[in-house]
């Protein structure tokens, strides 16, 4: 639970999710995949680009996370409140390698920082 937690915190601080919008409670339960039984949606507060990298950088250490789960899940939402189609995912995702910012390598380093607290790399 304390990993959930600090990632939860690491998104508000590299602004992925707004904490008015998104709570830590739904945050846990979506990514966790505890989310089927309600209604709970994580509202992405930044671009495509760093949504799915964000979801990339910590999508080993969840079974509900990949591209197909997320898009049939329908709880992941774009800054315009669309919701991730595969189709959608999937081409962001092609375009997402050549695609760089300083916001991605923070997401990098930032989510890198905290698995390796957690996980033996």
């Amino acid at each position: 639970m304390a990993l959930l937690i600090q990632l939860y915190d690491a998104a508000l601080d590299l602004d992925i999710f707004d904490d008015e919008v998104v709570s830590q409670e739904n945050f846990i339960n979506v990514v966790a995949g505890n989310s089927k039984h309600t209604k709970e949606v994580l509202n992405f507060k930044c671009n495509n680009y760093l949504a799915l990298h964000f979801i990339n950088c910590i999508q080993p250490l969840f079974n509900e996370l990949t591209q197909s789960k997320i898009a049939k899940s329908k709880s992941f939402f774009n800054k315009r409140g669309k919701v991730f189609t595969e189709k959608n995912l999937n081409t962001t995702n092609s375009r997402l390698k050549n695609y760089t910012s300083p916001e991605k390598d923070r997401i990098t380093n930032h989510i890198a920082k905290i698995l390796k607290t957690y996980i033996a790399i």
